[in-house]
């Protein structure tokens, strides 16, 4: 029996060792979606002057799973930090 994959709430945000201009810049993003690949994905097409390379590469960004289950039925950014200027 297979079971269906489950969509979860993701925390992905910057290493603080990231180097990144100071404003028009995202640090953090809440994302539901099946996989860290996704996660990163969104982020990077969401991405501000920091550029979507941060995103994608995980020495300058990790990801945490806030949660397992969601009330949430579709792949979407929940919220973001952005820092304008």
């Amino acid at each position: 029996m297979t079971s269906k994959q489950q969509l979860k709430l993701w925390k992905i945000q910057l290493n603080p060792n990231t180097k990144t201009p100071n404003w028009d810049i995202y640090t953090e993003f809440v994302i539901c979606a099946y996989s860290e690949k996704q996660v990163r994905k969104m982020a990077a097409n969401e991405s501000g002057d920091e550029g979507s390379k941060v995103w994608l590469d995980s020495n300058l960004s990790y990801i945490k799973m806030i949660s397992n289950t969601t009330c949430l039925n579709q792949i979407e950014i929940v919220i973001g930090s952005f820092h304008a200027g």
